[in-house]
């Protein structure tokens, strides 16, 4: 027989092997689609200003982990809201502040997968690129995911429908892409 304890740790891990299966089952979709993205942004990016990749690859890097952050969220809570499956998910014997950690843990995870992918083709396209502290710059990477996904996950609760998704990621989410980058 089961405790409660044990029920609450099974759920908990299964509603977080539900979220990553989710998105692990579809690579191309999910993973590759936003790597291929970004990418091609690095490019542009490069094509524009040579001089200031060096300076604007850490910034891809976190545009491209909130993008993740979002979309995966956008995904699972959003939709699940507007087909009436949320419902379901919160009648779980889990709490629901342990059903928001697995939401974030789970988008963190994914923007990690994306951002390692790119990290490595940017030290492929540079060989000399170094991170000064690496344990800095994952505890600041990884502080920098869960923020914007609590932030993201606030947001997306309060949507009522498409509309105002569109305009959360076209005056919150785009304007996080274009820095001044043609300045001296």
């Amino acid at each position: 027989m089961l405790t409660p304890t044990q029920i609450k740790r099974n759920a908990i891990i299964g509603c977080f092997y539900r979220e990553l299966r989710r998105f692990l089952n579809d690579p191309i979709q999910t993973i590759f689609s936003e790597v291929f993205s970004d990418i091609l942004l690095f490019v542009v990016m490069y094509l524009i200003n040579p001089q200031k990749i060096i300076l604007v690859m850490p910034g891809i890097l976190i545009f491209a982990s909130f993008n993740v952050v979002f979309s995966n969220l956008k995904m699972t809570l959003f939709v699940g809201k507007i087909e009436r499956v949320m419902y379901y998910q919160l009648s779980a014997p889990v709490s629901r502040v342990n059903l928001y950690y697995v939401y974030i843990l789970s988008s963190v995870f994914r923007s990690c997968i994306v951002s390692c992918l790119l990290f490595i083709f940017f030290n492929l396209f540079f060989s000399g690129l170094s991170i000064y502290s690496p344990v800095l710059f994952v505890l600041f990477f990884a502080l920098a995911n869960v923020a914007f996904a609590s932030l993201s996950a606030l947001i997306i609760l309060h949507l009522k429908n498409w509309n105002e998704v569109g305009a959360v990621e076209n005056y919150i989410k785009a304007p996080l892409l274009y820095p001044d980058f043609n300045s001296n």
